[in-house]
């Protein structure tokens, strides 16, 4: 593998944007540590409406430098994390957020303490309107902050509480060895490719040699997501809220209806999903379908070659639908300005990003090989990501640009679905359509049926744990297994292992997180429907949506496009979509 000095400066992202040198980054570092020992005069001080107003500003200024310093440290170590230069930059910025974080964090409390009708009587003047929502959702915390010694104490329960995520990633990524099949390593990472492999012998020694190895430490990781379980619940309670469930939508607030609308919608149709493998298995040709068959392609010889000019091409075409200053801003940060790091080098991060700061570009980094589609998929998935973040900080202040969890998915994947109608109508091979149309159902399926069955999961365990009914190692294994048989259907046949899968999940340490995916693409695929069925304003809409970055809640900015998370009808057409594109790919394989 070549190393980074070896790859073409053009192809590297340009960070200039942020800092011209290291000379210049190390100026900014020593200003901010001025700014910070500055803030703490603010600390004693009795808050009236012009000091308000003045920490309010030294208080974002900070925030924004900081982020600026930190941006540029963590995109020079992406690029190779062996570098030692690059790892002390990233060290001394860590070093500072510490330092920064330690001296303002009696602002917001300072704040919360105020009366809550004077703080919003100073966030209505004029000159402090490019803060208000900020501040406005800072007050709406206010129920659920605690006095300054309990705040205290779970602040130094933080390290304990947030070991259980730790020790489960140790657990599974450096204690358990799975050994190895044909000389090839078995591990976390390798185990996806094993079950892709054509060969079923090899697909099921991979899944029984994994699991056993689950199997051999169920216990340990049992009680690990059963601790994590019963922690969030207390911080929750200790929080003033209901459970945990309330408690994790209260930040973007979400509506409780987006989420049990999502599965019982879901619940409603699966005999869809159940359709897709009973024609899996007609197509393996196989008797029975087993757990460890449902990833291996149902194509294979198929090749796609694009360089990255050619793949940046054929993106932007397919992106004119959404207008001149769309294509035109992302074609000049694709192919002029250098938003991308392109291709691999040793030391390099794997997979992909786009990384987006109030400064700077919305950086995209890639490993992108020419041979492969779905790194052209990815680049396209990444520019959403980056022209999200790029009309965000254009048309927002900084206290607001920052756009939630709850809505990241939804450019991304818009980007992806023009991409790949684009192909299918430009593209000739049969072949290459029938991987395109496969790739877009089991895209569908990870991230809208899958990640809907994980939040039916964290949903039926969390209910009981708030309920102080009896959770142990069985009552996830059951729960997750009576799952896997209703969402998969009569075609598969399980193993008795293929329950342990629920202890091999790592976003169940963050909870009520995956449902945002099935979420993510049923608004994307409702407002591209719009758009391409050349609905009124469907475009123009979607780019407001765009634009609003965090002015306003996640479905308060939904709604801008029309899109109603909490109506049947809102995945039922994520739905409708999937059982279309199931019978178009079943009159192929005819």
């Amino acid at each position: 593998m070549i190393n980074r000095n070896e790859i073409n400066e053009n192809d590297k992202w340009d960070l200039s944007f942020l800092f011209e040198n290291e000379e210049e980054y190390a100026k900014a570092i020593n200003a901010i540590e001025i700014k910070t020992k500055e803030f703490n005069k603010y600390e004693k001080l009795e808050l009236n409406f012009a000091l308000f107003k003045e920490t309010l500003n030294k208080y974002y200024e900070i925030m924004e430098d900081l982020e600026k310093v930190s941006y540029y440290a963590m995109l020079k170590l992406e690029t190779d994390v062996t570098n030692k230069n690059s790892n002390k930059i990233y060290s001394t910025c860590v070093n500072l957020t510490t330092k920064v974080s330690n001296t303002t964090s009696f602002f917001m409390p300072k704040i919360l303490k105020t009366d809550a009708k004077k703080i919003q009587a100073w966030i209505n003047a004029p000159e402090l309107e490019e803060k208000k929502i900020a501040i406005e959702k800072i007050l709406r915390e206010k129920n659920h902050i605690l006095t300054e010694q309990e705040e205290e104490i779970l602040a130094n329960y933080t390290p304990l509480y947030s070991s259980y995520q730790n020790i489960f990633s140790a657990l599974t990524n450096a204690d358990m060895e799975f050994g190895e099949i044909n000389g090839q390593p078995l591990t976390n990472s390798t185990y996806i490719l094993f079950l892709q492999n054509e060969d079923q012998k090899i697909r099921k020694e991979a899944f029984l040699k994994f699991y056993q190895k689950y199997k051999n430490n169920e216990n340990t990781l049992a009680n690990l997501i059963i601790s994590d379980l019963k922690k969030n619940h207390f911080i929750a309670k200790t929080r003033k809220f209901q459970n945990t469930f309330s408690m994790q939508l209260f930040s973007n607030n979400i509506d409780k209806k987006v989420y049990t609308n999502l599965i019982e919608t879901v619940n409603e149709n699966l005999s869809a999903l159940n359709d897709y493998y009973e024609f899996r298995k007609k197509v393996l040709n196989q008797e029975n379908l087993y757990h460890y068959d449902v990833y291996v392609p149902l194509t294979k010889g198929i090749t796609f070659k694009n360089s990255f000019e050619e793949a940046c091409e054929k993106i932007l075409k397919s992106l004119e639908i959404l207008g001149n200053e769309y294509t035109e801003i992302l074609r000049n940060g694709l192919l002029k300005e250098r938003w991308v790091d392109k291709y691999e080098n040793a030391g390099k991060r794997s997979g992909a990003f786009s990384a987006g700061s109030y400064n700077g570009k919305p950086y995209i980094l890639l490993n992108y090989k020419d041979e492969s589609i779905r790194d052209v998929f990815t680049l396209a998935h990444e520019a959403g990501h980056s022209m999200h973040s790029y009309f965000s900080i254009k048309n927002n202040p900084f206290p607001h640009y920052n756009y939630s969890i709850f809505e990241a998915e939804i450019a991304s994947i818009i980007n992806e679905q023009i991409l790949a109608e684009y192909l299918l109508k430009t593209e000739i091979d049969t072949n290459k359509i029938k991987y395109i149309k496969l790739t877009q159902i089991d895209d569908m399926i990870s991230t809208f049926f899958r990640q809907t069955m994980f939040a039916e999961f964290e949903y039926i365990i969390h209910e009981m744990i708030s309920k102080e009914e009896p959770v142990v190692k069985e009552t996830l294994t059951e729960t997750y297994m009576n799952l896997l048989k209703k969402y998969f259907g009569p075609s598969l046949k399980f193993d008795e292992l293929s329950s342990l899968e629920c202890f091999r999940i790592p976003h169940f340490y963050s909870p009520f997180y995956v449902y945002q995916y099935a979420t993510g693409i049923a608004a994307a695929l409702s407002i591209y429907k719009d758009i391409k069925e050349n609905k009124k304003d469907a475009v123009e809409n979607y780019l407001k949506f765009l634009k609003t970055g965090g002015s306003k809640y996640p479905l308060d900015s939904l709604n801008i496009t029309g899109v109603d998370l909490t109506k049947k009808e809102t995945i039922e057409n994520t739905i409708n979509i999937f059982k279309y594109r199931l019978e178009e790919i079943k009159k192929i394989f005819q």
